[in-house]
């Protein structure tokens, strides 16, 4: 990678990713997974775009791009619409698939390291398997770019694999050891942001102005669904801005592993739906003094 990717939105680096509708599978079988990654392909080759890591979960995908032409949002549209036709008609369902618009994370945009930034983003990606595979068979996982890195499985001609490799040295055993040897990064969605030590209170702050919420409203739980609370709840964690003593009082939980609790469900928020995330990086990028537009 090298230099700092360009900031025009649709040009440069991103992670992107998507869910289905109301959290429910995007893929039923192996059938639906292939013809997932040859609509991606084709669009792929369609609009220029590199495509450097991905992996397919049951409910939702991850995909590193590259876009030196831009056509980010051309080339996601093109096979997620192909595919959500093909998936209604295998499964004799109507509507739609996927989530709203899907999230797309800029890599490096805005940091000193840049390839820091994207192999962060690839390590966070290879690893989704992990929540419910043992590591010592990540490797086997056939709907990821993992195995092509780690030379378990050939490589197809569509992945572009010469950046990541560089960024090893050529190394599976150095890229596998970077991809499961835990990390603090584990615990936060911040891709490679650098942020200085927060207050849990300006975490809140931060989310809240993101939500355009109240802080109020993250500190008191409430009877119907509070995505935002969740989020805060999630960063304040990770982020280790307090202890969990000190979590647990400022979001009035009774206890430390119900805070425990809350936390972990923003988390996996912020894995799977696409809002959370955007409204995870917004806060991060608050905190970091970062104004990106839109």
């Amino acid at each position: 990678m090298g230099q700092k990717h360009r900031s025009h939105q649709q040009h440069g680096w991103f992670h992107i990713m998507n869910r289905g509708v109301d959290r429910q599978d995007i893929f039923v079988s192996d059938l639906d997974r292939r013809v997932f990654i040859d609509e991606m392909v084709t669009a792929a080759e369609e609009f220029g775009i590199e495509i450097h890591v991905y992996c397919l979960m049951a409910t939702h995908f991850h995909i590193i791009v590259n876009c030196p032409s831009g056509h980010l949002s051309e080339f996601v549209r093109e096979f997620a619409r192909a595919y959500a036709e093909g998936f209604n008609r295998r499964t004799k369902r109507e509507g739609p698939v996927f989530t709203g618009r899907f999230v797309s994370v800029p890599l490096g945009l805005d940091d000193d390291d840049p390839d820091r930034s994207f192999m962060v983003a690839a390590r966070y990606v290879h690893r989704n398997p992990l929540d419910f595979l043992p590591a010592d068979t990540l490797g086997a996982y056939a709907y990821s770019s993992y195995p092509a890195y780690l030379g378990t499985a050939p490589a197809p001609a569509w992945l572009t694999t010469d950046v990541l490799q560089s960024l090893c040295g050529s190394d599976p055993v150095r890229l596998r050891r970077f991809t499961l040897t835990p990390q603090p990064s584990d615990k936060t969605p911040a891709y490679g942001r650098v942020i200085a030590a927060a207050a849990p209170t300006e975490v809140i702050d931060a989310v809240a102005a993101s939500a355009g919420v109240t802080i109020d409203a993250l500190h008191r739980r409430r009877s119907e669904r509070n995505d935002a609370r969740l989020v805060a709840a999630h960063l304040c964690r990770s982020l280790r801005t307090a202890s969990t003593a000190e979590l647990s009082q400022l979001f009035a939980v009774a206890t430390q592993q119900g805070f425990r609790q809350l936390a972990a469900r923003g988390k996996k928020l912020v894995a799977v739906d696409p809002s959370c995330a955007r409204l995870a990086a917004r806060a991060l990028d608050r905190l970091c003094g970062v104004d990106r537009a839109g």
